[in-house]
């Protein structure tokens, strides 16, 4: 018996035929549709053969090169270009810097307070208490870059002009931003857009409260990152940050980590000035949040390494970054000693003679010349001089600190030595001059500030002081903010509800004058 082979009719052969051909056909048409953006109505068909050619766009019409550009974003994802998602390439470059102010020296510290700064427990404490006090005064902004706690705007870039009266320049905020003005001004490849900024915080010897602060400070960048965007502007940021304020600039790393969502921002450049390097924080410096780093520091700074008190992990702060188990110093980081040439020894009389006013730093290559340095300690970095007990008067850079020079020091590096990792910059200013050294070899003698900006930016930072302004006034400040403080305590039911035993002072005067009838117990 013969078995009948099945036949299908001609129509379902044909049926499927088509479903098979069809389904590939209908799917790539849909992932195209799904792609096209609907701006585009229609295409020239003269355009359809670049989307295969490379290189041609060159030298096409604008728009024709941005249908160019759309054509060929076509096989891709668009939600994976995060430049082309936030719009980035249609906003204005604008420069955001901002700085961050260190720790607040205490009109008083006792050994209770060195005890709870140790344990980090500062908190209801008269250390706190006297720095809370401190902390508003606007005499002590008035020498540094510092205004209000959170981040603000200095709102006076041209302040501190011969046309503005010193009012106007009640905060060394306003003052530092115009001589950091002075550098900008004639530089055509800044941006045009430029904004300053303090961040303000507490100011109190404390891995915590440096931690605490920092995620105020990664909120307050968020919302301003997403307002200058708002405002059709790409901010650049660089964060200038001075002794402690650097560890709260590190701290933006542990609170990215923390944080579910990538951040609106990164940091272009961070700035370290004489920040006592811990453990705790120093391995912060390789997360991708900061794409630049430089370290700059003085051998003639005690104060960066005499931090014993608020950390925990070693015997003391360190003055640069090294390698250690687990961590490697990372290859974005430059780190640099700073030094002031006061004087040159065994030059030529007539040497300068020879030579140009703009071509006096060739001296500096003299065979058998000496170099006489006055090098900046701690607050010199920071504080303008007449508002600072401890600034020298035969200090080379009278009366300036050496942030106001921030902006031409980064550039002399990233134009003579950009792939330096450690390297000393000697800075004379008497020839307006400066050398750069690595591994004990000078690699660059560079022209540095003419006179002419020099001498600006003293005349400068000689109108910023204010009439009414005296650095002897200091302690009468501080003896007001201890009273206060004092007050507070001896009034305030929290502090009442301590034990008496953290209220203690030890066996220094402050427990008589505080707790008059508690004694020391040993």
């Amino acid at each position: 018996m013969k078995h009948r082979v099945p036949r299908f009719p001609s129509y379902q052969i044909l049926f499927f035929t088509y479903a098979i051909l069809a389904i590939p056909t209908l799917s790539w048409t849909k992932n195209l549709s799904s792609t096209f953006k609907p701006t585009i109505k229609e295409i020239p068909s003269e355009l359809k053969s670049l989307t295969n050619t490379q290189g041609i766009t060159s030298g096409l019409d604008p728009a024709i090169k941005e249908i160019t550009y759309q054509l060929e974003s076509l096989t891709k994802d668009i939600s994976d270009d995060p430049t082309l998602r936030s719009g980035e390439h249609s906003r204005t470059p604008c420069l955001v810097t901002i700085f961050i102010h260190g720790t607040l020296r205490p009109a008083e510290i006792t050994f209770t307070s060195l005890q709870q700064i140790s344990i980090d427990r500062v908190q209801n404490t008269l250390y706190a208490e006297i720095v809370g006090m401190m902390r508003p005064n606007l005499h002590f902004h008035r020498a540094q870059a510092m205004q209000g706690l959170g981040l603000i705007p200095v709102t006076h870039p041209e302040a501190c002009t011969a046309q503005v009266t010193s009012e106007k320049c009640r905060t060394g905020a306003h003052c530092i931003v115009a001589l950091f003005e002075q550098h900008y001004k004639n530089d055509p490849l800044i941006q045009k857009k430029r904004r300053y900024y303090t961040f303000g915080w507490n100011g109190l010897l404390s891995l915590k409260e440096r931690l605490g602060e920092a995620k105020k400070l990664y909120s307050d960048l968020e919302k301003e990152v997403g307002y200058l965007r708002s405002k059709n502007l790409e901010p650049y940021i660089q964060i200038i940050a001075f002794s402690h304020g650097g560890n709260v600039a590190l701290n933006l790393a542990a609170i990215k980590n923390e944080q579910e969502k990538i951040p609106n921002f990164v940091v272009e450049r961070l700035i370290l000035m004489a920040i006592p390097i811990q453990k705790e924080t120093d391995f912060l410096i390789n997360d991708e949040l900061f794409k630049r780093t430089y370290l700059l520091y003085s051998t003639e700074d005690t104060v960066q390494t005499s931090d014993i008190f608020s950390t925990k992990k070693d015997f003391g702060s360190k003055r640069t970054f090294e390698s250690r188990y687990n961590f490697t110093v990372p290859e974005n980081l430059t780190q640099i000693r700073f030094r002031l040439t006061s004087s040159l020894q065994r030059l030529p009389k007539d040497a300068k003679n020879n030579l140009e006013s703009d071509e006096l730093y060739q001296l500096l290559s003299t065979p058998g010349i000496r170099f006489k340095h006055r090098d900046p300690a701690h607050t010199e970095f920071w504080n303008i001089q007449w508002g600072d007990l401890r600034y020298r008067k035969l200090l080379p850079i009278f009366p300036l600190p050496v942030v106001v020079f921030i902006p031409t020091i980064l550039a002399c590096l990233e134009r003579y030595c950009p792939e330096a990792r450690k390297a000393t910059f000697d800075y004379c200013p008497s020839l307006s001059g400066a050398r750069i050294i690595q591994k004990g070899e000078i690699t660059s003698i560079i022209p540095f500030l003419s006179d002419d900006l020099f001498n600006e930016m003293q005349r400068i930072a000689g109108l910023c002081k204010p009439k009414d302004y005296s650095v002897d006034d200091d302690k009468k400040e501080e003896k007001e903010a201890l009273k206060k403080a004092r007050e507070q305590i001896l009034n305030d039911k929290a502090f009442k509800n301590l034990s008496e035993k953290k209220l203690q002072t030890s066996f220094f005067s402050l427990s008589r004058k505080l707790w008059p009838h508690d004694r020391p117990h040993f």
